[in-house]
């Protein structure tokens, strides 16, 4: 069977991504010190797209160093940032904005993540305004999503108060018939996205994101 040029591109650019993270990784050590015999790597929820990311860059420093790493299963950025500091964990996926990095030193971008607002189809949900008093999966406590949902609703005048909030993924919109509506920040092939948009119950709703760019800095129309 002929793999579409497309899936062809898309596993290049994402070896591409780990092998560069990699000689990142490798050259960070070399100068600082050698490379520790058990790596941990703080992730974020299983299934979502930092914790797959997180265990193929495991398996790849397993398989071309002599480190033993794992991929640690976190409820995201937050919770990623102090694990580092507690020296809990030796590396860690964070949502670029989420968190301060001071303490802490970037090895290598990955990738740009998404602002999503997902909203079911027929909650005449129509503007971001209209999320007031609805309930909303805005992300786990400790998550990137949750401090992005948090900057989002600050450029419309609201707050997470604002919501009936609930700390579920994106994915629980498949079967919690009580959640509206989404506010998700991560990559474009977060298979939890794409799995919920190809139902087609689900609308993305539009928003004036040049305002919510000019706000904050480390957001990109």
């Amino acid at each position: 069977m002929q793999i579409p040029p497309t899936a062809v591109i898309r596993k290049y650019i994402a070896w591409s991504m780990i092998t560069i993270l990699i000689v990142s990784l490798l050259t960070w050590y070399v100068s600082r010190d050698r490379l520790p015999e058990k790596l941990t790597i703080a992730t974020a929820e299983s299934g979502g797209q930092y914790f797959l990311f997180g265990v193929k860059l495991a398996s790849a420093l397993r398989a071309r160093t002599s480190a033993d790493a794992i991929a640690l299963k976190t409820k995201g950025s937050l919770q990623n940032r102090a694990l580092l500091l507690s020296k809990r964990a030796d590396l860690a996926i964070v949502q670029s904005g989420a968190v301060s990095l001071r303490g802490l030193a970037v090895i290598a971008p990955l990738y740009h993540d998404v602002v999503h607002v997902i909203v079911r189809k027929g909650s005449s949900i129509e503007t971001i305004s209209d999320l007031e008093g609805r309930n909303v999966a805005v992300g786990p406590m400790e998550s990137g999503y949750r401090e992005s949902a948090k900057s989002v609703l600050d450029r419309y005048g609201m707050t997470l108060d604002d919501l009936k909030n609930s700390t579920h993924f994106v994915d629980r919109l498949l079967d919690d018939p009580t959640l509206d509506a989404a506010i998700v920040t991560t990559g474009m092939k977060n298979p939890s996205v794409r799995k919920v948009l190809a139902t087609g119950d689900y609308d993305l709703l539009p928003f004036y994101a040049k305002a919510v760019a000019a706000a904050d800095s480390h957001f990109e129309q």
